[in-house]
């Protein structure tokens, strides 16, 4: 499956806020809205982690409870937390 067919399918499942996709150790949005910075750092970790591929969704919560992230099984479940406690950061501030 290539990555836009993965987005399509994840905003058809709806409640999406983004989808960034890691191929050669380079993350790219391809769905959604999500901070340019903080795009950056997800091919920050991916180059210094070895993670060639994968795929970092951010799900919204409901209400006023933010983006929750989940990952694809290519990303080692070792490395959620840190991409979880990096997305925080953006969060708070706004996305700045």
């Amino acid at each position: 499956m290539t990555g836009k067919f993965l987005a399509l399918l994840f905003q058809a499942l709806g409640r999406n806020a983004f989808v960034i996709e890691i191929r050669q150790g380079q993350a790219r949005l391809i769905a959604g809205k999500a901070p340019r910075a903080f795009v950056a750092e997800v091919t920050e970790f991916a180059a210094g982690e070895g993670v060639a591929g994968g795929i970092v969704e951010g799900r919204f919560r409901g209400g006023r409870q933010g983006v929750r992230l989940n990952f694809s099984k290519a990303i080692s479940e070792r490395w959620h937390q840190r991409l979880r406690n990096l997305w925080q950061l953006y969060e708070r501030s706004g996305g700045r």
